[in-house]
C-alpha cells in the first residue's frame, strides 16, 4: 500500500507535499453522478452502498484526490433515531422537534444495526482504497448543526426554550458519538465534524450551544482517529475553537489560513480554505492561482518560523563539525519549499567523514548520499541537504 500522504498530515508527520481533498467533491457537479441521480432518489443513493461507494469514488477516478470522503448526509442518524425525513432538495423533517416529550420519543441508535448501509459503503470504500494511497474520511454533522434542523425554529427555542435545546443536544452528541466511532470502525482513517450553522450563532450563543458538545465529541472520540472540525464562519469563534484542542482544523475562505496559524499556534494541522466561488466560477488559471497563493501564504510563514528555529541548530553543525565555509545547506519543508543557507565557506568537506560525525552525535532519523559532495539528513522532521561547492574565496585562508 502506498504512504498516504493525508492521513500522514493528518496525524501531524510533517510531509513534502500539501494534500488536495474537496469538502463536497462527490457532487452534483459531476456528469457521473446526475447519470445516477436521476435514476433514484438522494435517500436511495445514501442507503444503497454500491452507489454510494461508486459516488464517493467519482471525483478519486478522474482527479485523484488525496482523500475519499464517504457519499453520505448528516441526516442519516437523524432518520434513524425516528424522525421522519426526505429531501426537496434539503432535508425536510416532516415533524420538527417543538418539545421535552418530542426529544424523549427519539431513538437511542446503534450505528450497525440502525444505520448498516453506511458502515457497508465504508467497508467498500475501504477495500477499493487498499492498495491506493487515498485516505478514507467519514463524516457528521455537529450536535448544533444537526439540531437546528431538527428543530422549526432554533433562534426562538435558543431565547425561550434554552434547556429544551441543551437536552436536545445531549441526547445528540451520545448519538454522534457512536456514529463516528462506528464509522471508523468500519474503515474510516480520518473523520470531520462539520458545524456548518454555528455561523448563525452569536459568539456567546457558540459558547452555550456548540462548544460544549463539540468538546464532548473531541475528547471522546481522540484516540480512535483523527477529527478534522470544522466551523463556518470560524473567525469569529477561532480563540474559542483554540480552547477545544482539536488536532485539526478546518478554515473557510472567510479567513487566511496565516492568520489562523497565529491565533491556533503550532500544534494544529489546518485545512482550507479556496473559495467556493472560485471553484464554481473560476477558470483552471483563477484555480491555480489562488491555490498556489494559499500554499505561498502559508508555506512562506512556516519558512520564516523555521529559518529562525534552525539557525542554532545550524550553528551547532558549524561549531561540531568546522564547517566554516563552501559549503550551503537546503532545509525542505512541505509542497517543495526550502530555505537556503550559504553560511559555510571551507576548502575541504568529506561527506563521508561528516556523516559519520553525525551519525554519532546527532538523532538522526535518516541519512544518504545523493551523489559526489552532497549529503541529505533528517532531523526533528526536518530535511537538510549539505552542498559542497569545492572553491577558494578570497578571504579563505590557507
Amino acid at each position: 500500500m502506498s504512504s498516504k500522504l493525508l492521513l500522514n498530515v493528518a496525524q501531524g508527520k510533517m510531509c513534502e507535499q500539501t494534500p488536495i481533498w474537496l469538502m463536497r467533491q462527490a457532487g452534483r457537479y459531476l456528469k457521473e453522478y446526475q447519470e445516477l441521480k436521476e435514476k433514484y432518489t438522494f435517500l436511495e443513493l445514501c442507503k444503497t452502498p454500491s452507489l454510494a461507494a461508486q459516488i464517493s469514488l467519482q471525483p478519486y477516478h478522474r482527479f485523484q484526490m488525496d482523500g475519499v470522503i464517504l457519499f453520505s448526509d448528516i441526516m442519516i442518524p437523524v432518520e434513524a433515531m425516528g424522525m421522519e425525513l426526505d429531501f426537496n432538495p434539503g432535508p425536510v423533517l416532516q415533524h420538527p422537534i417543538k418539545n421535552v416529550e418530542d426529544i424523549q420519543k427519539l431513538k437511542n441508535i446503534d450505528p450497525r444495526e440502525d444505520t448498516p448501509f453506511v458502515l457497508e459503503t465504508l467497508k467498500i470504500l475501504k477495500q477499493e482504497l487498499s492498495t491506493t494511497s487515498a485516505t478514507l474520511i467519514g463524516f457528521c454533522g455537529a450536535p448544533f448543526t444537526t439540531a437546528s434542523y431538527m428543530v422549526s425554529d432554533f433562534k426562538q427555542m435558543i431565547k425561550c426554550e434554552p434547556k429544551t435545546l441543551h437536552l436536545l443536544l445531549d441526547t445528540l452528541t451520545e448519538t454522534l458519538i457512536a456514529y463516528l466511532r462506528a464509522q471508523i470502525d468500519a474503515g474510516a482513517e480520518v473523520v470531520q465534524i462539520f458545524d456548518t450553522n454555528a455561523a448563525l450563532l452569536t459568539s456567546e450563543e457558540y459558547m452555550e450551544f456548540a462548544y460544549p458538545y463539540e468538546k464532548r465529541m473531541l475528547e471522546d472520540l481522540k484516540e480512535d482517529a483523527p477529527i478534522i472540525l470544522f466551523v463556518k464562519g470560524s473567525q469569529r469563534f477561532l480563540e474559542r475553537i483554540k480552547l477545544l484542542e482539536s488536532s485539526i482544523v478546518s478554515i473557510d475562505h472567510g479567513m487566511s489560513l496565516r492568520n489562523a496559524r497565529e491565533i491556533l499556534g503550532e500544534g494544529v494541522v489546518l485545512q482550507g480554505n479556496l473559495s467556493p466561488e472560485i471553484l464554481q466560477s473560476g477558470t483552471k488559471e483563477d484555480i491555480r492561482q489562488h491555490t498556489e497563493s494559499i500554499l505561498q501564504d502559508m508555506h512562506t510563514n512556516i519558512l520564516s518560523r523555521k529559518q529562525q528555529e534552525l539557525l542554532p541548530l545550524i550553528k551547532q553543525f558549524s561549531d561540531d563539525f568546522g564547517l566554516v565555509g563552501g559549503t550551503a545547506i537546503a532545509l525542505h519543508l512541505g509542497h517543495r519549499r526550502s530555505i537556503d543557507f550559504d553560511l559555510f565557506r571551507s576548502k575541504s568537506f568529506n561527506i563521508e567523514n561528516i556523516r559519520s560525525k553525525i551519525l554519532k552525535k546527532w538523532k538522526i532519523e535518516h541519512t544518504f548520499i545523493q551523489g559526489e559532495g552532497e549529503l541529505t539528513i533528517s532531523v526533528n522532521q526536518v530535511k537538510m541537504t549539505f552542498f559542497h561547492f569545492p572553491y577558494h574565496l578570497p578571504f579563505d585562508k590557507d
